[in-house]
């Protein structure tokens, strides 16, 4: 009797410490669990923040090349007589180092402003720029005249060449008419959309009846599809409306050449094309003393040859993290003022590739060889 009462005395012994093992044993697994998802947590923020801290740098890099450049040409214009007592016009062109930004073998001699970026190493990380020229594009904000809501003729008639050149439904123009004008009546011409329009589509909101903010907004016109959205990105800007009201010749998308005075610009463009990847078009003169011929109707009241307004879109990443920035900047002769800025989780440059990416003192020396006038 008395074996067995030691004998169940040790089993339930054995229990109790079984029972204590497992309760730790979940105890530990549970703490270290918690530990880490904390610290995966505590190391995604900080990657997060670098790649943040990263894209903001690439606006930050952008704007200050941008400025810089424009006045080391001056300086460049000054020294050399090019200037006199006239005012110093500077052009802006594919050319210039903006567009060529962190050039790598293989890179086109003279890219286009909107399928090139910068790609930099930054060691724990990457960082991608890409800067476009808005100048050249297609102002939307144009579409109606802000405080009268009056159809701006032949600028109008000119976006629905676009469309048309660009393989878009010209039926999308009546909606982003409504959209800009600054009255609720619905566009005379074609299909448009007031707030009714919206509510019957069970939408939130109505339009903005005043110009766009910037070009997210064109997301929200209705009928408005992803096709619409990436044909129209490349081609149109959301400028104020009073800023722009012609086009840089020297960066404009072939298709916005291609869509001016009914198509007449047509057997030019290739031409065109061609000089300003030598240098970009100075003034009215020298375009046409480049590429003879050109059309009567191409004037001052189309076209105009520098820019002042470049939207910069900046990707970091740190790991697996990426950060996005855009921003939409207007340049003057003391600085840069940022229209807007936008931060953004995931990439917001497409196909970015660090494989070939630069690194800083790769791009500073391409900064010198380009303000020397050396060819990197």
């Amino acid at each position: 009797m008395e074996a067995d009462r030691h004998r169940q005395e040790g089993g339930a012994a054995l229990l109790v410490v079984i029972a204590a093992v497992a309760l730790l044993t979940i105890t530990v697994m549970e703490f270290t669990y918690a530990t880490q998802v904390e610290y995966r947590r505590t190391t995604h923020w900080a990657q997060a923040r670098k790649a943040h801290m990263l894209a903001r740098s690439g606006v930050d890099i952008a704007s200050t090349l941008l400025f810089y450049e424009r006045q080391l040409k001056r300086l460049q214009r000054e020294l050399t007589g090019g200037g006199g007592d006239e005012p110093v016009v500077i052009p802006t062109g594919l050319t210039d180092m903006w567009a060529r930004l962190c050039r790598n073998d293989g890179f086109p001699s003279c890219p286009s402003a909107t399928d090139t970026s910068c790609e930099i190493d930054t060691g724990d990380g990457g960082l991608a720029i890409r800067i476009e020229d808005e100048s050249g594009r297609y102002n939307l904000n144009r579409l109606a005249t802000a405080g009268q809501g009056g159809i701006r003729g032949e600028t109008f008639r000119l976006f629905e060449r676009l469309l048309l050149v660009a393989d878009l439904d010209p039926q999308r123009t009546g909606a982003i008419v409504d959209w800009v004008d600054d009255n609720r009546s619905l566009y005379a011409y074609g299909v448009g959309a007031e707030a009714p329009e919206y509510y019957a589509q069970e939408l939130a909101y109505e339009p903005r009846n005043a110009p766009m903010a910037s070009l997210r907004e064109l997301a929200l016109v209705l009928g408005m599809n992803p096709t619409d959205l990436v044909g129209l990105r490349r081609l149109v800007n959301t400028l104020d409306p009073e800023a722009v009201d012609t086009f840089n010749i020297n960066t404009a998308p072939v298709e916005v050449l291609r869509a001016f005075d009914e198509g007449s610009l047509e057997p030019y463009i290739p031409r065109i094309e061609s000089e300003r990847c030598v240098a970009p078009f100075r003034s009215l003169t020298d375009l046409r003393e480049r590429v003879p011929d050109l059309p009567a109707t191409l004037t001052k009241e189309w076209i105009h040859f520098t820019s002042d307004w470049f939207r910069v879109r900046a990707t970091g990443h740190v790991g697996d993290v990426y950060q996005s920035a855009e921003a939409l900047l207007t340049r003057g002769d003391t600085g840069f003022h940022v229209v807007y800025y936008m931060p953004r989780r995931g990439p917001n440059i497409g196909g970015v590739d660090m494989s070939e990416a630069t690194n800083i003192a790769e791009l500073a020396s391409f900064a010198l060889q380009s303000g020397s006038g050396g060819t990197p």
